[in-house]
């Protein structure tokens, strides 16, 4: 393996940061950019490079020669150790997530959507939301390895990685007993462990949608959102889309009705209305003289 010192930069999309490997040892891959998991902006790191493209290098760190102020312990040890997905932020301290985003976030509008755009927009505040680091994802994907656990791919590559706990999930995931040996998966399928927050937990497999091992759910689950405008109530499909978060849901609509203004009677058009988050809210607020329309092309999610 091919092992660089750099000096990380900007941070970019999926956790990585942005560095230009240094013409100064007389390496092939002098001048490229590479990007990089596992540091911060300003940090001086060893890296193992993990894939070669014509015009960038992907890599990640294998040791923190100079760390920032910023980095902290990383929630999730073997994510850290395996480069399993879904905390991807996990060194970086919560203020400093907060920052790493709101720079994506100007990026992305600078790059995709021009001066203009990002002129327009301004900036973008990151807030955080009730729940802190760990113990807040109510949806959790695996994929079941040979020996029938659940696991997550590394990133980059073809390995499964074996799980015995999942510390980003709500308590209520780890009461279906997944990492305890007591179901039996098939090895290759991929599951979903899913906590409503208004119906009991369930596992979504390709045999269907289960309580426990021996018994079996129905497809949808229940989930309630409470705002200061009211309280709503959904029926959604396991394997649909809802916010992973589990402040999320709240979070999102009141943002919404904030921005929105809306008086009794008013008509509006929701697009990508999903398994209706704000169709419900945005209803309310419109009243009975008032029209909401929701498109949304999945069918399993209407």
């Amino acid at each position: 393996m091919t092992h660089l010192t750099l000096e990380a930069g900007n941070p970019a999309h999926g956790g990585y940061c942005v560095a230009r490997i240094p013409d100064d040892g007389g390496s092939p891959l002098a001048g490229k950019v590479a990007l990089v998991t596992g540091t911060l902006p300003g940090e001086r790191v060893l890296a193992e490079v993990l894939e070669d493209r014509p015009r960038l290098v992907i890599a990640r760190t294998v040791e923190v020669l100079s760390p920032s102020e910023h980095r902290v312990e990383h929630v999730w040890p073997l994510a850290a150790q395996t480069d399993v997905g879904g905390a991807d932020l996990g060194h970086v301290a919560p203020a400093a997530q907060l920052r790493w985003k709101e720079a994506v976030i100007r990026d992305v509008m600078r790059r995709i959507g021009g001066p203009a755009v990002s002129q327009a927009v301004g900036e973008v505040p990151v807030r955080e939301v009730p729940g802190g680091v760990v113990g807040w994802r109510t949806r959790v994907g695996f994929v079941v390895d040979e020996a029938g656990r659940p696991a997550m791919w590394r990133s980059g590559s073809h390995e499964l990685v074996p799980l015995d706990s999942m510390p980003l999930a709500v308590p209520e995931i780890e009461e279906l007993g997944l990492f305890e040996g007591r179901w039996e998966l098939e090895p290759g399928s991929q599951v979903r462990a899913v906590a409503a927050s208004d119906s009991p937990p369930v596992l979504v497999t390709p045999r269907g949608v289960w309580r426990a091992p021996e018994r079996s759910a129905g497809a949808r689950v229940v989930e309630r959102v409470t705002t200061e405008e009211g309280s709503f109530r959904y029926r959604v499909h396991a394997s649909g889309f809802w916010q992973a978060h589990r402040a999320a849901p709240s979070t999102l609509v009141r943002a919404v009705l904030e921005e929105a203004h809306l008086a009794g009677g008013e008509r509006v058009l929701e697009l990508y209305s999903g398994a209706g988050l704000f169709t419900l809210p945005l209803a309310d607020a419109v009243g009975p003289k008032g029209r909401v329309t929701a498109l949304e092309g999945a069918r399993q999610a209407v």
